[in-house]
């Protein structure tokens, strides 16, 4: 599903993101008791090409506004808040 989350119109991707964040809920409660990184889902952000979100085309990224980053962001967190934080903390080293 390389980067497919990205690849669709508004609306679809806006629901796309949403499920991503459904996902990552299934496996945040037991995180959040262990204390851990969520190892999985910074891979799942990484196989939809939704980590270099806003960084610019040229250097690889889909050159997204903060608009669409924290459509991302918002969505990714109703289901798992510390997964968030990680294309947040992407969005301020390639800003």
């Amino acid at each position: 599903m390389d980067g497919m989350l990205f690849k669709t119109d508004r609306v679809s991707k806006q629901a796309a993101w949403r499920s991503l964040g459904a996902e990552f809920a299934e496996t945040a409660a037991a995180l959040d008791r262990a204390g851990t990184f969520p190892h999985d889902n910074l891979a799942r952000l990484h196989e939809e090409a939704l980590l270099g979100l806003t960084v610019a085309q040229e250097d690889g990224g889909q050159d997204a506004g903060l608009g669409r980053a924290a459509s991302l962001v918002g969505a990714i967190a109703e289901g798992c808040a510390p997964t968030a934080l990680i294309p947040i903390l992407f969005t301020l080293r390639s800003g």
